[in-house]
């Protein structure tokens, strides 16, 4: 990977397997805060759940994360096990001390996704169809959002774009 995506990378450590290995491994993770939340809202609907638990005492967002909680457990786990199988098996290096800042800038991405997938849970609910806000969030991600090649390649318009994107900073 040389020429435009080269200087792009130096702010990275200078390669692109790690930082796509990283864009992935995040990217992964996060996408469960854009999607789990409004397919389980849907597939309560559809079995005709949804109503029972919305009649408990239970709280609305132990209703949601509990249902949600094993997707997040197991793309938690398939994070690591990107991150553990680049750096055996592929050469990856991380740093011990970076893995306490890292889990800390995770768990703020996540959140921000967490609460972009509550909006896309209500449209699930409000409108009964599919998340557009998933959607839109998701692939801009990929695109636009630094997961695939640095956001500095970018023309001037879509980095002003990339910047309101949570991914972005992660």
């Amino acid at each position: 990977f040389s020429g435009a995506i080269a200087p792009g990378l130096a702010r990275y450590g200078g390669e692109y397997f790690p930082y796509v290995l990283i864009g992935i491994a995040v990217s992964s993770f996060v996408s469960v805060g854009l999607h789990a939340l409004s397919r389980d809202v849907r597939a309560a609907q559809v079995e005709g759940t949804l109503e029972a638990l919305l009649c408990t005492p239970t709280s609305i967002y132990t209703v949601l994360l509990g249902n949600s909680l094993w997707a997040f457990a197991t793309a938690l786990g398939t994070c690591c096990a990107l991150l553990g199988a680049g750096c055996a098996f592929l050469g990856f290096r991380c740093d011990a001390a970076a893995w306490g800042p890292a889990l800390a800038v995770l768990g703020l991405t996540f959140a921000a996704f967490l609460l972009v997938g509550i909006l896309g849970a209500a449209f699930t609910m409000r409108f009964k169809q599919g998340n557009p806000v998933a959607m839109l969030f998701g692939t801009a991600g990929y695109f636009l959002g630094g997961v695939i090649f640095p956001v500095e390649v970018l023309p001037a318009p879509f980095q002003a774009c990339a910047a309101l994107l949570p991914i972005t900073h992660a």
